[in-house]
């Protein structure tokens, strides 16, 4: 495995861990908005 490599996979994993932080803080934000909303 090159340098090169190894500095690719892990721009990869970061911005799929990005995307995955950035779904799941949305997921919780629509979430706790239809917990305030009145049944």
């Amino acid at each position: 495995i090159t340098l090169e490599n190894v500095s690719q996979q892990q721009s990869c994993i970061s911005t799929i861990t990005m995307h995955l932080n950035n779904n799941y803080i949305s997921i919780m934000t629509v979430l706790l908005n239809n917990d305030r909303t009145p049944q």
